[in-house]
């Protein structure tokens, strides 16, 4: 027996949303999304650039150092990530790359900026991507320029974020007397055997807290060598909660 179309559609969805929320309680999170959602808002661009992509980065925020950062500002996107739930990792964006880029505005970027996400779209991704501004933003940004919508974009984004193992930072931190940058790389390694340190970048602030934890591929969205290279393996690195 066939299902309606709508119906067909609200269960994967619906599969979509608890298949999101397993990882996410791998994690130990629970995820609060707001019964009355904001309409998001187109930003205003910065640079633009048609070009072709010549491999992706996923970008991981580490939610409590965002959280710290941020601590103050009333935005509805900050209240949802930091006031309405407690996150570990949560991703940024899935950024289409140029090999040889000098700055963002040589990038792929602001390809188009003409569409609204939808709600749906927003309501399943974001407990992954907290933010109903962040969501639009990062299509606008990144997404438009590497994927024929939203929906394309975010089932993308969701793939790579429920295929790789996150592991758990705040434990590893507990159990070493001084925390390296190389540590972190090999926590991922060890979780995603896959994966290589040649694959990762971490970012950190000046403090020498984690922000960023990114992850590159190829086109067909396989581990790929990251052609910027990231903070040194040696260096130490501690980690916010």
């Amino acid at each position: 027996m066939k299902l309606p179309i709508k119906t067909a559609a609200a269960l994967i969805a619906s599969a979509a949303y608890l298949l999101l929320n397993s990882n996410l309680s791998a994690q130990n999170v629970q995820c609060n999304i707001p019964s009355n959602l904001y309409k998001p808002k187109i930003a205003k661009t910065d640079c633009q650039n048609k070009t072709n992509a010549d491999y992706y980065l996923l970008a991981l925020s580490w939610s409590p150092q965002f959280c710290y950062e941020m601590r103050g500002k009333g935005n509805a996107d900050v209240q949802m990530q930091c006031k309405d739930n407690k996150f570990g990792f949560v991703v940024h964006g899935l950024w289409p790359q140029k090999i040889n880029a000098k700055n963002k505005c040589d990038q792929p970027r602001n390809c188009n900026n003409s569409i609204i996400v939808s709600d749906n779209i927003i309501k399943q991704n974001l407990c992954m991507v907290p933010g109903v501004n962040l969501i639009q933003n990062e299509w606008q940004k990144h997404g438009s320029c590497a994927f024929s919508s939203p929906d394309n974009y975010y089932a993308a984004t969701t793939k790579l974020w429920n295929n790789l193992k996150k592991p758990d930072l705040i434990a590893l931190q507990n159990s070493k007397h001084n925390l390296t940058v190389g540590d972190v790389e090999q926590a991922f390694i060890k979780e995603n055997p896959k994966l290589a340190a040649k694959n990762i970048n971490i970012e950190m602030n000046s403090g020498r807290y984690l922000k960023e934890v990114r992850i590159c591929y190829d086109l067909n969205l396989n581990y790929r060598e990251c052609e910027r290279k990231g903070t040194p393996a040696h260096l130490s690195i501690k980690i916010g909660q």
